[in-house]
């Protein structure tokens, strides 16, 4: 094993999460939120898991869940294998040299960098940004709400 942790496997996986509503958008109509889970796996055992998510597809934005996948499987993915999992400025950088575009599939690449860099560390994501600002933070996912507003 190296002095530093090296990555050794990096998986893009397209997943499907049904809404309780449709979600109606100015030019399409949301019935599920796909998005790209990515499991990035060092040789210290650590795990890091990011996201990129996409709303309505192509219809809202310049990136599709399979473009993505395939973003991140055939360019990103090579782009990290058997390097340091603890350097993410080198890595990202490494990243934005060879590959243009493809900013959602760069972001969850980063994330499941920065997760794991947190768990080897043993200190919260927010901890390795500088600190957080705040202890709470209220969110409304309306998607959600609607459905169960009347039990509460």
């Amino acid at each position: 094993m190296a002095d530093f942790p090296t990555i050794i496997s990096v998986e893009a996986t397209i997943i499907e999460l049904p809404t309780i509503r449709p979600h109606k958008l100015s030019m399409a109509t949301m019935w599920g939120q796909t998005m790209v889970i990515i499991k990035i796996t060092s040789d210290d055992g650590i795990i890091g898991w990011g996201e990129a998510p996409t709303i309505a597809g192509m219809t809202y934005g310049p990136e599709s869940p399979e473009g993505m996948k395939l973003s991140i499987d055939q360019y990103l993915a090579p782009l990290i294998l058997g390097k340091d999992a603890s350097n993410i400025n080198a890595l990202m950088h490494l990243i934005n040299e060879n590959v243009k575009g493809s900013t959602f599939a760069k972001a969850g690449i980063e994330t499941a960098l920065l997760d794991a860099l947190g768990k080897r560390l043993n200190v919260s994501v927010s901890q390795l940004l500088g600190g957080s600002v705040r202890t709470e933070l209220p969110v409304l996912w309306t998607l959600f709400f609607f459905r169960y507003a009347r039990s509460w």
